[in-house]
């Protein structure tokens, strides 16, 4: 029985022995037919993890050289409408030196003209037609900047509100007895005139100096600035059009109070003005154009009580404090009237003028530029979503080469094409070196990519295929372990058969 034990026990481990052995078999098997060293994560969990991603890069690079190849398609088709374009252009140029000599007649010009114009349609069709899959490349929609004409020109502190009260002094340019200019531009009366009181509802105050009224709104809803950095140190100032007066309104951005001083110091090379008013208003928590006008309404009424003859019965208030007292002088205000504000001053006296900047001082312009960033395409070169190359292409109709209105003829207008064609060319010759330029660019990108793209793929292939050799080497080894352990697991079987014999 012992025996018997001791053979049942050799058996065990040699089936034990082949199994492990056949299990080496297999799994270099697969590695010699695959060709791979890692098949999947349970060969090299991390080292599968690593080439999987290397494969993903080795995907997308090789997508980044496709587009880099569409690219240059592109680019180059736009190109070439503008080689055509500029081909259409040298001949325009030769007609217009033509026309310009006097060997021709105005016939001759006449039909020089037609051709000179069919040029132009042929350059409309080009810019007009020139695309790739679809994509109208010359037309200005990809331009390096586009205008925005619903802008306007100017951007400024008064562009919205009526610049001046009554009309200007008879000369239209000089105040009596001062400096002061007033813009011959500004006539009026602007809004003609009404009475405060009864347009409010109110009781007029009894002596009151105020009768019927000329009403200024104060709107700054179309200024498009950055508040309140923007207008920080800026402002405008109110001149009288028939004696030494102007009254400053100036912006704070550092500070929410209001400050008043009579009698400010002068600008540069102008003696002191007892009559001159200075209102500094603290605009730091301002963030809209409501929010200036509100900020200038309260800014004066904060400082009322300093402003001379304000308690006067020719300058008595409303009840509700929503009409303040700016200077006596011209019975000059600043009302409140259903949320909106507006200043007010009586008809009868000389005309005031609004400007655009502190009295002396510069004009206030604010950064409003109807230039706006184009639009560019996009191509698409690196495998991160920030690696992109973007294109301009401005357009090339004839307006956007300033010779829609170019003619040869008669022949001053022969003489004028030529420097506008000159001008043209030069025009297209920038596009099309640009156009070179992308080119170029896209082909260093694309042979920067087929490298990374080869880099990738040796260090991927380093990971992840078999050393066929070596692999060959285990596989011959577990293929005889194999085999050694069947022929034992046999020898083993033998003995046991053996032994049964035996008993028989």
């Amino acid at each position: 029985m012992a025996m018997t034990i001791q053979n049942n026990s050799g058996t065990m481990m040699a089936l034990g022995q082949m199994k492990k052995n056949d299990s080496s078999m297999s799994k270099q098997l697969k590695k010699v037919s695959s060709g791979m060293r890692v098949n999947d994560a349970g060969d090299d969990a991390s080292g599968y993890s690593i080439s999987e991603r290397m494969r993903t890069m080795i995907r997308a690079l090789g997508q980044d050289i496709q587009n880099t190849k569409n690219g240059k398609d592109l680019v180059g088709t736009a190109e070439g409408g503008m080689q055509e374009i500029l081909n259409n252009l040298r001949e325009m140029k030769a007609m217009a030196i033509n026309s310009a000599n006097d060997h021709n007649t105005d016939l001759d010009r006449e039909t020089l003209e037609k051709e000179f114009a069919s040029r132009k349609e042929t350059i409309t069709d080009i810019a007009a037609s020139t695309n790739y899959n679809g994509k109208l490349l010359l037309t200005g929609d990809y331009a390096e900047y586009h205008i925005d004409y619903s802008k306007p020109p100017v951007n400024t502190l008064i562009s919205d509100f009526q610049p001046s009260f009554n009309s200007c002094t008879p000369n239209n340019q000089v105040k009596s007895g001062g400096g002061v200019r007033v813009d011959a531009s500004f006539k009026g009366p602007m809004n003609g005139t009404w009475n405060y009181w009864t347009a409010t509802g109110q009781t007029k105050p009894a002596g009151s100096g105020q009768g019927n009224q000329i009403a200024v709104a104060l709107d700054f809803s179309s200024l498009n600035v950055n508040y309140p950095n923007d207008i920080d140190g800026k402002g405008f100032s109110i001149l009288c059009g028939a004696c030494n007066q102007y009254i400053d309104i100036i912006f704070d951005a550092s500070t929410t109070t209001t400050s008043y001083t009579a009698s400010p110091a002068p600008p540069p090379g102008e003696p002191r003005n007892s009559q001159a008013r200075a209102f500094t208003i603290g605009v730091q928590n301002v963030t809209s154009g409501a929010g200036l006008a509100q900020a200038i309404f309260d800014g004066i009424s904060s400082v009322q009580n300093r402003i001379s003859g304000n308690n006067s019965a020719a300058n008595q208030v409303d009840s509700t404090l929503t009409n303040l007292l700016i200077d006596t002088s011209h019975n000059l205000r600043l009302a409140e009237i259903n949320g909106s504000y507006y200043f007010l001053k009586n008809n009868d006296q000389c005309a005031l003028q609004f400007v655009n900047g502190i009295y002396g001082g510069p004009e206030n312009k604010f950064d409003d530029d109807p230039i706006l960033p184009g639009t560019p395409l996009i191509i698409h070169t690196g495998t991160k979503a920030n690696q992109h190359m973007e294109v301009f292409i401005n357009g090339m109709y004839p307006k956007d080469m300033n010779i829609e209105e170019a003619h040869v003829s008669p022949l001053e207008a022969a003489l004028d094409a030529m420097g506008l064609l000159d001008d043209a060319v030069d025009y297209a010759l920038k596009e099309i070196t640009r156009m070179g330029a992308y080119q170029m660019r896209l082909g260093q990108t694309e042979d920067t990519l087929v490298t990374n793209e080869e880099n990738t793929m040796a260090a991927e292939s380093t990971i992840r295929d078999a050393d066929m050799a070596k692999e060959m080497t285990e596989y011959a080894k577990a293929n005889i372990l194999t085999q050694s352990s069947q022929s034992m697991l046999a020898q083993a079987n033998q003995n046991s058969s053996n032994v049964l014999s035996l008993l028989q």
